[in-house]
């Protein structure tokens, strides 16, 4: 990341509501690109917000375990900058308890769906890659 995208992105967190800011720190900070987590993580400090970093902490080091009761391998099934795709699929995933995340859905959501920075990706357990594939394949390969 230059440094002029990282002013543009220091700019942009210092408007974002703080529950949003605090909301964004409490994801996996491997969904980020990188140096992005870093630049929330000084935003939250200047607004001496350090409380509740350290209960975010806190809460993902409790996870920790949880985490690794069973390891999945996400891999990249489809992705999109429309939200409202975003609301069918995760129903379609829901509904066949498949593993799955949603990486970037945070940035959509600050950017808008207009600008080439909100794509959305579309994360599955690799042992459900073809499953998942099959039910969502009106929008990865529509007829």
């Amino acid at each position: 990341m230059n440094s002029e995208e990282r002013q543009r992105l220091k700019k942009l967190y210092e408007e974002i509501p703080e529950q949003q800011l605090m909301d964004m720190l409490s994801e996996d900070e491997a969904d980020f690109e990188e140096g992005i987590y870093i630049i929330l993580t000084e935003e939250a400090k200047r607004r001496g917000l350090d409380d509740k970093l350290s209960e975010i902490r806190k809460m993902k080091e409790e996870k920790e375990p949880e985490r690794n009761q069973k390891e999945y391998k996400f891999i990249k099934v489809y992705t999109t900058p429309k939200l409202g795709e975003i609301a069918v699929i995760r129903s379609i995933l829901d509904a066949q308890n498949i593993p799955y995340h949603i990486k970037g859905e945070h940035f959509a959501t600050l950017y808008g769906q207009a600008d080439g920075l909100s794509s959305m990706d579309i994360m599955v357990s690799e042992e459900y890659s073809e499953d998942a594939k099959e039910l969502l394949k009106e929008f990865i390969s529509p007829e």
